[in-house]
């Protein structure tokens, strides 16, 4: 009993305290529930109960000033609203005052009379996205985390990569590489798939004859978008490539009243770019066409003009203006008015000198400024002696039912029927004498409905009642798109509506297509010989249905040309196009030429396949140029061997002459320094590094490791550091030289003073180095290890790159060292997510009893 007790002085004190937040019916309910406890039997009537029960009574009083609070405050509050108003006027500038007319007109008149939305509200805020199987082109950039499929054939291989054809699936790395059995590492992030197809094909044909390859995407990455600004669940979100911007809208919890869907910033790194969404929405533009990259930032701005649309429209809702100038123009982007529109009769309300305005408008006439609402009015049904005919006739309007007796008489005196009247079914509407409306429909043709006073007659065009029917044209023709079709309508009308045959373009005209749905949603490939049907084939020129999508192709898109390879000492090789008749001196000119040290005794690869095997041609360019060249011929221009290569290596830093220095045979580190003038007194000989441009890629391949070590290992050859040479001070040399090739470059470090410490440590730094300080010194001076700090695997990183885990607190730290502090992502056991749950208890079970204690 005095738990209950507790309870209820617990809630009512709680509601006592916040009276802005309390809900009247839950308080009331309170107070029942107060007024059943003192009625109950099973209250002691102990000394301790009948304190709980005074203390009852005092917050009851208090509970009734609450749910009096309206009479009691009456005038306080009316006071405030005075004081609330004048301080407006004084701090409020002209905009904030018509942005709170605009809302307070909205909140007390519009919102009373129905609920309107923002227009495309619901179309975005229901957008999920679901999965889809469209095929990503060759346009596709990669990045980190696709998935590829790469299938490669050829039937002509060197003898030792035999059997060593392949269709593997293969992940885009962390370092935004592939590594390819048999051709190694290709850098694949940023490129699109056919300069990755292009870039493989390179590499592979120094090796493989006749080479080929295909890649398409398995499946795409997850891309990070950021959604900012009027959101309702703002935030960065994981996407995959077939989201859409609606569906990324809704996966961000959708819009709201105050969002702009007219004025979407689409910002990438390259460009920003301005999205009117009210283009989508009504289908003038595909949602798909708007291109989201990772990385994208979508912001989502304020609504700035907005007008509240309602009365006689199909469609009333809040709509975002921009750059209208006629209310037409507005009425264009939402759909049709009501059959009952009078759309002569638009009452516009408006802001002026702090005021709201009302006018009467035309369709035609430029848009006030400061706008709030458009009220179309309803044609007038209350005329004693009038019917009323509108929609598709000459002279709608309102006639005198005395002098017209009947339906017929009434289309004579109107003038008769518009151009594409809908004449299978007319609307009457009529006014009985309860004042009760009622539909008539009728067929003009077989009826002639007699007429009475208030009656009113709608006349449909055809594209009121049935939506018009469309096919699509794609390809090679000037003008593709979306066209009406009618009964009867064959292919070559479609074509001469989109311009005709663009002969700009290399047409094929041997075969294009109709892509149909039949009934049963199937779709159904139709081809036809363009080149019968433009000569006046009709059994060639085929009739169009509703939704038929018609493809006249490019010469390029289904015929893939003949190819030959070019490899070796010009200016640019690679894969060309192949002409009949085509010359090793026309593969030359499209390879841009030969380099200077090329030998002009030309290799060429033939297949023969009447003898079934590959010969090897060599040609003298300079005696014979005009060799001819067949369809898959690979051309090896190799090196002349009598040129000479000039070798160079680059020495920079501390050192006494830094450049660029020619490289003799077997010259090592030591000669380099000294025709550099040697070391500067200042400089770091322990510290040396060297970077390295090429290596032997091959060595690395033939050793027995595992893939990942060795795409670990090929992925830092561009990087090399020195890490075992060591400077004997008295000798002033290095002790164990180290050979030099030609593109090596040398830096030789200033002399260091500090040792840095980073990772999982309070305060990462740069700490002055000091002889007598060991490993927890440092840590210390660097604010200590965090809770997830793995204590374990603390490293060093030398001033010469070498790495040292072991025994590392013995380690002598010196000048230009790197304390590296990991952090522990080892999974969590049992027991320790066992005390993180009790310490998160026993921390509410605190709570809990100082809230207790508080209340006793």
């Amino acid at each position: 009993m005095k738990k209950i007790l507790l309870f209820l002085s617990l809630s009512i004190t709680i509601f006592a305290a916040d009276i802005t937040t309390t809900d009247v019916t839950t308080l009331m309910q309170a107070n029942n529930n107060l007024n059943n406890l003192k009625k109950s039997d099973n209250i002691d009537n102990t000394d301790e109960s009948q304190q709980q029960m005074e203390k009852l009574n005092t917050l009851q009083k208090e509970n009734d000033k609450i749910l009096n609070k309206e009479e009691l405050n009456k005038e306080e509050l009316n006071k405030e609203e005075l004081n609330k108003e004048e301080l407006n006027k004084e701090e409020l500038n002209k905009e904030d005052k018509e942005s709170n007319i605009f809302k307070r007109y909205y909140n007390e008149y519009i919102r009373n009379r129905e609920e309107l939305k923002m227009y495309g509200m619901d179309i975005i805020n229901n957008s999920r996205a679901v999965k889809t199987t469209k095929t990503i082109g060759k346009d596709y950039i990669l990045g980190m985390g696709d998935t590829i499929n790469i299938n490669s054939w050829s039937d002509i291989l060197l003898p030792d990569e035999a059997n060593k054809n392949f269709m593997p699936i293969l992940t885009i790395d962390n370092s935004g590489n592939l590594f390819i059995p048999n051709i190694g590492i290709i850098k694949a992030e940023g490129k699109t798939i056919a300069e990755l197809e292009k870039d493989i094909l390179y590499k592979a044909n120094k090796k493989i004859k006749n080479f080929n390859i295909d890649i398409s995407l398995k499946n795409s990455r997850t891309f990070a978008i950021t959604v900012i600004g009027e959101i309702n669940k703002p935030g960065i979100y994981s996407i995959d490539k077939y989201y859409n911007l609606f569906n990324i809208l809704y996966t961000a919890g959708g819009i709201n009243k105050n969002s702009s869907i007219r004025n979407i910033k689409i910002k990438s790194k390259e460009k920003e770019t301005i999205v009117d969404l009210y283009d989508y929405i009504n289908g003038n533009k595909n949602i798909e066409d708007i291109k989201i990259n990772d990385g994208d930032i979508i912001y989502v701005p304020v609504i700035k003009e907005k007008v509240a649309l309602y009365g006689e429209l199909k469609k009333k809702c809040i709509y975002e203006l921009k750059n209208e100038k006629t209310y037409e123009e507005i009425f264009k982007n939402i759909g049709a008015f009501d059959i009952f529109a009078n759309k002569n009769l638009i009452k516009t309300k408006y802001i002026e000198n702090l005021q709201v305005k009302v006018s009467n408008e035309r369709l035609e006439n430029s848009i006030k400024q400061n706008l709030i609402s458009i009220e179309i009015g309803s044609i007038d049904k209350e005329s004693k002696n009038s019917v009323y005919i509108y929609g598709n006739v000459v002279n709608p309007g309102e006639y005198n039912v005395d002098k017209i007796k009947d339906y017929r008489s009434l289309i004579e005196t109107v003038g008769g029927y518009k151009k594409d009247t809908y004449l299978n079914s007319i609307t009457l509407i009529r006014l009985k004498e309860n004042y009760e409306k009622e539909i008539i429909t009728f067929n003009p043709i077989d009826e002639n409905i007699e007429l009475k006073k208030n009656d009113t007659i709608y006349v449909y065009n055809r594209n009121d009642i049935a939506a018009k029917k469309y096919s699509n044209i794609i390809g090679a023709v000037k003008n593709p798109g979306n066209y009406e079709i009618y009964k009867n309508q064959r292919v070559l009308d479609l074509i001469n509506f989109a311009g005709g045959i663009d002969i700009k373009e290399n047409v094929f005209y041997k075969r294009a297509d109709i892509y149909r749905v039949d009934e049963q949603g199937e779709l159904n490939l139709i081809k036809f010989d363009l080149e019968k049907a433009l000569a006046g084939d009709t059994k060639e020129n085929i009739i169009l249905k509703a939704n038929d999508i018609v493809k006249i192709y490019k010469y390029e898109e289904v015929i893939k040309p003949d190819t030959v390879y070019i490899y070796g000492n010009v200016k640019e090789p690679g894969k060309i196009k192949y002409y009949k008749g085509m010359t090793l001196e026309d593969t030359i000119f499209y390879a841009k030429g030969l380099e200077k040290k090329a030998d002009r005794n030309i290799v060429i690869a033939r297949n023969e396949k009447i003898k079934d095997k590959i010969s090897e041609i060599i040609v003298d360019y300079m005696k014979n140029p005009d060799f001819k060249i067949l369809p898959n011929d690979v051309i090896f221009v190799r090196k002349d061997s009598t040129w000479q290569d000039v070798k160079t290596v680059k020495i920079t830093g501390f050192v006494k002459y830094p450049g660029e220095y020619l490289l003799n045979d077997d010259e090592g580190i030591n000669s380099i320094i000294n025709r550099a003038g040697g070391f500067k007194s200042d400089a770091f000989p322990n510290g040396i590094q060297i970077k390295r441009k090429e290596t032997q890629l091959k060595e690395s391949r033939s050793l027995n490791l595992e893939i990942d070590d060795k795409i670990s290992l090929e992925q830092n050859v561009f990087n090399l550091k020195v890490t075992n040479l060591k400077y004997d001070r008295e000798l002033n040399r290095y002790k164990n030289d180290i050979k030099l090739i030609d593109g090596d470059e040398i830096y030789i470090p200033n002399r260091p003073t500090t040792v840095k410490v980073v990772g999982e440590v309070y305060a990462p730094s740069i700490i002055a180095y000091n002889e007598n300080f060991k490993l927890k010194d440092y840590i210390d001076a660097a604010g200590g290890y965090k809770e997830k700090a793995y204590e374990k695997k603390v490293f060093i990183i030398k001033a010469n790159g070498k790495a040292m885990k072991e025994n590392i607190k013995k380690i002598n730290i010196e000048a230009g060292d790197t304390i590296i502090v990991p952090k522990d992502t080892r999974e969590k056991s049992k027991l320790d997510r066992f005390l993180d749950i009790l310490q998160v208890s026993v921390q509410l079970l605190t709570t809990v009893l100082l809230v207790n204690t508080v209340v006793n």
